[in-house]
């Protein structure tokens, strides 16, 4: 399973409408891995081997990873997996009973958690048949103030004295 087949992927920094380069596969790759004993079912298995994987991704500025400030700020604040004492992402897998298969999972949750942070707040583009609708709605609320603006007109005209 290749965790990263593309390289790079464009997102779009709301506040500052700035396309972000985040090269993930090469940055995700700097994350510190450890291993330990896995828990749950698995036989001998799970007593002999260290296939649990955490895997620690430090996002200070002494760090070997370069994400941008922004996406830094936007990481420590909303992302669940953020460890403030260590100013690291950290997230474990322990899913797989092969080893290499958790560390591959592990630095897909940091990818996918990285992605997902990025593109908080990032509108999509509107279909045209939304477009369509939204204009059909606006179409018909402004004829429903005219005819209500028209009926309140003739009943202030029938009140006024007639000569």
């Amino acid at each position: 399973m290749l965790l990263c087949s593309t390289g790079s992927m464009a997102l779009q920094d709301v506040r500052g409408s700035v396309p972000l380069r985040l090269e993930l596969c090469k940055r995700v790759k700097d994350a510190t891995i450890s291993f330990a004993r896995s828990s749950g079912p698995g036989g001998q298995n799970v007593n002999k081997v260290n296939t649990k994987v955490l895997a620690r991704l430090p996002l200070g500025a002494h760090s070997s990873v370069a994400l941008p400030p922004p996406l830094i700020k936007s990481l420590a604040t909303q992302s669940p997996l953020y460890i403030q004492a260590t100013h690291a992402l950290q997230v474990t897998s322990d899913r797989y009973r092969s080893q290499s298969q958790n560390i591959q999972d592990a630095l897909y949750k940091l990818q996918a958690e990285i992605v997902r942070v990025a593109s908080i707040g990032l509108q999509g583009e509107t279909s045209v048949e939304q477009k369509k609708r939204v204009e059909m709605l606006q179409h018909r609320e402004r004829e429903k103030k005219r005819k209500a603006k028209q009926m309140r007109s003739m009943t202030k005209s029938n009140r006024r004295a007639k000569p």
